[in-house]
Formats: C-alpha cells, sequence, structure tokens
C-alpha cells in the first residue's frame, strides 16, 4: 500500500479521532455542567445556612440584648421604686416632726396668750380695785363734803 492508498484509511481515523474527540468535549461539558449544577445547588445551600445561622444568630443576639436591657430597666425601677421609698420616708418623718413641731409652737403661743389674758385680768382686777377703791374715796370725800355743806349754816 503506498500513502495515497492509506490517506483515505488515515482521513477516517482523524474523522473518527475528532469525533471521539468531540463526543469526550461533549461528555466533559455535560460533566463540567453537572458539576457545577450541583456546585451551585450546594453554595446555594451553604448560603440559605449560613442565612439561617446568621438569622437565628441575630435572632439570639437581640433577645439576650432584650434581656439585658430588661434586666437594666427592672434594675433601675427597683432602684427608684427604693428611692422614692425612702424620700417618702423621710418626708413623712419631716412632716411629722414639722406637726411636733407646730403642735409645740401652737401650745407655746396658747400658753402665752393665755399668761397674757391672766396677766391682763390681773392688771385689769388690780385697776379695777383701784378704781373702786378711788370711788369709795372719792365717794367718802364726797359724802363728807356733802355732809359738811348740809351741817354749815
Amino acid at each position: 500500500m503506498t500513502v495515497k492508498g492509506l490517506e483515505p484509511e488515515v482521513q477516517r481515523l482523524i474523522q473518527r479521532h475528532q469525533q471521539e474527540m468531540a463526543e469526550t468535549r461533549a461528555y466533559y461539558a455535560d460533566e463540567i455542567q453537572e458539576i457545577e449544577e450541583r456546585y451551585a445547588r450546594k453554595q446555594t445551600a451553604q448560603l440559605q445556612e449560613l442565612r439561617e445561622t446568621f438569622h437565628r444568630e441575630k435572632e439570639e443576639a437581640c433577645r439576650r440584648e432584650r434581656d439585658l436591657l430588661q434586666k437594666r430597666f427592672d434594675s433601675e425601677l427597683q432602684r427608684q421604686a427604693e428611692d422614692f421609698e425612702t424620700q417618702k420616708r423621710r418626708l413623712g418623718k419631716e412632716i411629722q416632726e414639722e406637726k411636733e413641731r407646730l403642735g409645740l409652737e401652737e401650745t407655746r403661743i396658747r400658753e402665752a396668750a393665755q399668761e397674757n389674758v391672766r396677766k391682763g385680768q390681773i392688771k385689769c382686777e388690780v385697776e379695777v380695785k383701784f378704781l373702786f377703791s378711788n370711788n369709795k374715796r372719792q365717794y367718802s370725800e364726797h359724802r363728807t363734803l356733802s355732809l359738811a355743806i348740809d351741817l354749815s349754816p
């Protein structure tokens, strides 16, 4: 056989080789496509799982923050309630002390007023006695004078 006689056989082998290469390329292209799709699905699933994990972590962080804020709020509320009760007791004590002070002041003023009334009464009694004795003396003098005038010729 000559080279020219082998040429159709070589052409047929080349064509068959090219066809096998095309089939192999198509096979591997399908394999690559399938691998890429599996990878994309896996990535999508991982991404979804990450989203869910981040969402759970975010919800947990929010819950912890709410709990922390609630504890702070409760603590502050308790502190303010204690401050209120302390202030209420202090003001109640101050009011009671002021009532007692005013009661003592009222008693002192009442006693002073009673003392002034008593002194006024004594002064009036003294004045009345003085005026009465003065009137009595004047009456006696007047009577003595009247009698003296009546007795005189």
